[in-house]
């Protein structure tokens, strides 16, 4: 009985991890290709959408570095405390529901390429 239990764990939390998410930039500097840069503590993956809110508290935090290129489904800039840079390395985004939404009276600039895929 014991084992089916861990089986079953087991699988019900791969299977998780290959849902999209929302990951939400913590009030740091660390590079966004690192989970140290996302409140959730994990690495963007291609199917999570990435957002800047209001955990985002300090404006000198809103110039982010891509570290190394990745790929997301999206980005959203909802109430940071201030307009977000991202530059760096290459960003893809792939077409998908994430898209790009910049809400509130905050912008977006984007000063590394991006690639958009299907």
């Amino acid at each position: 009985m014991r084992a089916s239990l861990l089986v079953i764990g087991g699988v019900c939390a791969f299977a998780g991890m290959s849902q999209a998410q929302e990951l939400t930039k913590a009030n740091n500097t660390t590079a966004l290709n690192l989970a140290g840069s996302w409140v959730e503590n994990v690495v963007p993956a291609p199917a999570d959408t990435l957002v800047w809110y209001s955990t985002l508290a300090t404006a000198t935090n809103s110039n982010a570095t891509m570290g190394a290129g990745f790929e997301v489904s999206g980005l959203r800039v909802d109430n940071p405390a201030a307009d977000i840079r991202i530059s760096g390395a290459t960003l893809t985004l792939t077409n998908g529901v994430g898209g790009i939404t910049v809400t509130n009276t905050r912008s977006l600039y984007i000063d590394t390429p991006v690639v958009t895929a299907a």
